[in-house]
């Protein structure tokens, strides 16, 4: 499968908010909603990201964008 410039580009951001226990390894949907909505889309139809809802023990639901399986086998071949 190959990916466009963008879809890359937004993959490697959701890989490095995956090291980021602030947001429980997720990136944030309103990141992705800023700016890059239609590339997410397309990314999640692929089934390289999932949609991803957390809520810690004290704190607010956190809704994000999760690299899949998927997601980290292109993200690394690439």
């Amino acid at each position: 499968m190959t990916l466009t410039k963008e879809e890359k580009g937004l993959l490697t951001m959701i890989g490095r908010f995956g090291n980021l226990n602030r947001y429980g390894g997720l990136m944030p949907c309103r990141l992705v909603e800023a700016w890059f909505e239609d590339t997410a889309e397309k990314l999640y139809l692929k089934g390289c990201v999932a949609r991803v809802c957390i809520r810690p023990t004290a704190g607010l639901t956190t809704k994000g964008l999760a690299l899949t399986d998927k997601g980290r086998e292109l993200l690394s071949a690439n």
